[in-house]
């Protein structure tokens, strides 16, 4: 298998991974306030997950900005509509209620919010040393948090706390390969900090659940009670361990292609696009959550979650999804992750 077929599989795989721990995460959260594993779980994806999305975009950014590809850019904003209409579309008819605000968001739609204005931010800030760019972009960050004016409006959070792992990824673009077959010592090393830190979680989760405000990206230092003071501190640390973590996987991450998952990953947008729907058709009109907690304990339980995120991963990854999505949207949506050939 040649180097170029391993790079792509090694992204596909990744994103993979990435996008069932949304879909996981997202199920999760409805049990938070009732299960302590789940709030354990919770916070484990929240460390990672969005943030490396969000690193995976960037590299593969580069030409879509530097060539300026605008149709590519302004789709982003077509498919932040769509999925803010698709979300709150279905809510309203499972639900009865269900609201669109178009200058503010705090659903799933900001993430393709955030991308348009990532492209644009970066490429009007092209010619400028992106090492400074990047350390003025995370300073801001961690001040930005003690504005509680700043959050689901424009996105403004999460568009200020996320996009260092966006232009990060961006400058590693043309240096991508460093994490293709790395040495034996460098996936030791970021094996021990994956380890470290999913152990941490999983023993100490409960104790840290107080940092959830400080995960989710749109949330004031205020949030965070007592330890409000230190949010800038907090932030600071955060960006190391979050950083840790995605190189960690990046590095982790097999390269060889792996049966189905390695297809399903590069087919992420429809499962982003319409999995909550799906969740909200499951949980809200089918009643799967009842049945699941109701005739299912402990490990079991546990199991048909696990096992009910990824049949919607393998459901909305399916190319009529992907077909679907694609005529919801004018022009043509090819996405920066999927663009990795």
């Amino acid at each position: 298998m040649d180097k170029q077929i391993e790079r792509i599989a090694k992204w596909d795989n990744m994103k993979f991974f990435l996008i069932f721990c949304v879909v996981l995460g997202h199920i999760s959260e409805m049990y938070t306030e009732n299960y302590i594993w789940f709030r354990k779980l919770f916070l484990y994806i929240y460390i990672f997950h969005m943030p490396a999305f969000l690193f995976v975009s960037g590299i593969f950014s580069g030409k879509t900005i530097e060539k300026r590809k605008y149709k590519t850019i302004f789709s982003y904003l077509i498919l932040y509509f769509a999925v803010k209409i698709l979300r709150n579309g279905i809510r309203y008819i499972i639900y009865g209620k269900g609201s669109i605000s178009i200058l503010s968001e705090s659903g799933i739609a900001w993430y393709a919010g955030a991308l348009f204005a990532y492209c644009i931010i970066t490429l009007l800030l092209q010619k400028a040393d992106m090492r400074w760019v990047f350390i003025c972009s995370v300073i801001l960050s961690c001040f930005a948090g003690y504005d509680s004016q700043i959050g689901d409006w424009l996105i403004l959070s999460r568009i200020i706390v996320y996009y260092p792992f966006f232009l990060a990824g961006y400058m590693l673009s043309g240096k991508r390969r460093i994490f293709i077959r790395c040495r034996t010592w460098v996936k030791i090393f970021y094996g021990l900090i994956f380890t470290t830190v999913t152990v941490c979680v999983m023993v100490y989760g409960e104790k840290i659940y107080w940092l959830r405000p400080l995960l989710t990206g749109r949330n004031p230092y205020e949030q965070l009670e007592m330890f409000s003071e230190y949010g800038c501190l907090l932030r600071a640390v955060y960006y190391i361990i979050v950083f840790a973590m995605v190189f960690s996987i990046a590095v982790l991450i097999p390269e060889k292609r792996i049966p189905l998952i390695t297809a399903m990953g590069g087919r992420t947008l429809p499962v982003y696009a319409f999995h909550l729907s799906v969740i909200d058709i499951l949980w809200g009109i089918c009643g799967l959550g009842t049945v699941i907690f109701t005739y299912t304990t402990g490990t079991l339980m546990y199991a048909c979650i696990f096992a009910t995120a990824l049949v919607i991963v393998v459901i909305t990854s399916l190319p009529i999804f992907d077909s679907l999505l694609k005529k919801m949207i004018t022009p043509r949506l090819k996405t920066m992750t999927d663009n990795c050939k």
